[in-house]
């Protein structure tokens, strides 16, 4: 009998996770069921069903997925939208045998959904080095912390302590340098008029902004053990798969201390030759497709892991680039 997965509301590029099942799926053991909050052609195109979901939070979601999950006989669900949420009702899902692919325990995932939290408790634990930082929680930090960083003649930047992706990262910089910059830079007035406008923010983390090589690496795990690696140099719209046995290393050693399973992604990024930890998401990452092409399927082998317990897993190659332009496609 074929086994259900179920997808909820990824991010666009959710449609290449899908597309990397299918095309090791020769037996055709699978069937995928989508659903998300518009009628997305992409995502319609590739399901054996599709479906549109209101907007849900809390309790009230986690009652939504468990019934979906009981009305379509879901076997696999592979959680993006609420993860937190559904990574802390992980009993309830188990207990109408539904399997989840969530990469940690509930208290990895929360803690590092929270960068503050996160960098605290990477520091100073011999893994990776973590960027000069601070908690910024109202303006007064803001001024305060901003300060420290400049002292050091080094440009500042900073994200909400909880957040997905880009979303809220800006750059400090000065007016004059904002000319053609693209909309991650903010000016220092503009960022303190909007800081300003309120006594208590949303917790930030600012930190000093590092201009070396940027890397993404796509893991694969099992109870904490690293089955593979592939870092992703970032060079403008150019991806290169590189051997980096430094960041090979820095993976291990967050699998291990996180005992992450199935599939994680690292983001560092260097300065003077040190690479610095930028994040973790305990998830697979927007840009998995292109380390795929390394000949690790990220998607399938998780899938075997979960259903397994096992998977064959290859040696990556190493040394291709690709370009991939601002609509998504993927280019060598």
């Amino acid at each position: 009998m074929k086994k259900r997965i179920w997808f909820n509301r990824w991010f666009r590029t959710g449609v290449n996770i899908i597309d990397k099942i299918r095309l090791f799926d020769t037996e055709k053991e699978y069937e995928i069921f989508i659903t998300h909050h518009e009628k997305d052609r992409e995502f319609m195109k590739r399901a054996d069903f599709f479906s549109t979901e209101e907007y849900m939070t809390g309790e009230k979601y986690i009652e939504f997925c468990i019934d979906f999950c009981k009305r379509n006989r879901i076997d696999i669900f592979i959680p993006k939208y609420r993860l937190d949420d559904i990574s802390r009702n992980r009993d309830r899902f188990e207990k109408i045998d539904v399997a989840l692919m969530i990469s940690a325990e509930k208290d990895v995932m929360e803690l590092v959904q929270d960068k503050a939290r996160f960098y605290e408790d990477v520091e100073g634990c011999g893994i990776v080095d973590i960027p000069e930082y601070y908690i910024v929680k109202n303006f007064e930090d803001f001024i305060d912390s901003y300060g420290c960083v400049c002292r050091k003649n080094k440009k500042a930047c900073y994200k909400p302590c909880v957040s997905e992706g880009g979303i809220g990262f800006k750059i400090v910089c000065e007016k004059n340098e904002l000319k053609s910059k693209s909309t991650s830079f903010i000016s220092f007035e503009k960022a303190c008029s909007t800081l300003k406008s309120g006594n208590e923010l949303e917790a930030l983390v600012l930190m000093e902004f590092l201009e070396g090589p940027e890397y993404s690496i796509d893991c694969l795990a099992y109870g904490g053990k690293l089955l593979a690696a592939v870092p992703r140099k970032k060079t403008g719209w150019t991806r290169t798969l590189e051997n980096n046995p430094s960041l090979i290393e820095i993976s291990r050693g967050i699998a291990e201390r996180y005992r992450f399973s199935y599939v994680f992604n690292v983001q560092v990024i260097y300065s003077k030759n040190v690479p610095y930890l930028l994040e973790v998401n305990p998830r697979m990452s927007g840009g998995i497709d292109v380390s795929c092409m390394s000949g690790v399927n990220f998607p399938y082998l998780a899938l075997d892991l979960l259903v397994k317990g096992t998977a064959e897993v290859p040696e990556p190659k190493f040394g291709m680039s690709f370009h991939s332009d601002p609509g998504g496609r993927k280019k060598p």
